[in-house]
Parts: structure tokens; sequence; C-alpha cells
């Protein structure tokens, strides 16, 4: 998903990547935990470059799912 408040409700995280060239492409998958999956929310909820309140937002959806 690109939505931060369904993938916060998840019970497992991946980052899925994509790199391409004119004569390939190559996607990766990475298992995320801990402070990982929180950071990967604040960017989807606040871009690469997240602010505080981004990274509070993320904590906060990690937290009720536990």
């Amino acid at each position: 998903t690109h939505q931060a408040q369904v993938a916060g409700q998840g019970h497992h995280h991946f980052f899925v990547s994509k790199d391409s060239s004119p004569d390939s492409s190559l996607t990766s998958i990475t298992t995320l935990d801990g402070d990982h999956i929180v950071q990967e929310l604040a960017r989807m909820l606040g871009g690469d470059n997240f602010s505080d309140e981004s990274l509070a937002h993320a904590q906060q959806l990690v937290a009720n799912l536990n």
C-alpha cells in the first residue's frame, strides 16, 4: 500500500524498491523491523525529509498496533 495508515496496521512490513535502466529492471524487497518500520511510515506520511510530527504520528500508528 501507499497509505501509511493502512501499512501501520500490518503485522509484517517490507520495503520494495525498483531500479530501472534502459536494459533492465531490478526489484528489491527488504524486511523491516523495529525503528525501520517507524521511519518508513514517517517517510510515507511526510516524504523523504520527514518532520518530527510525521515521526511522532508513525510511532503512534505502530503503538496502536500493539
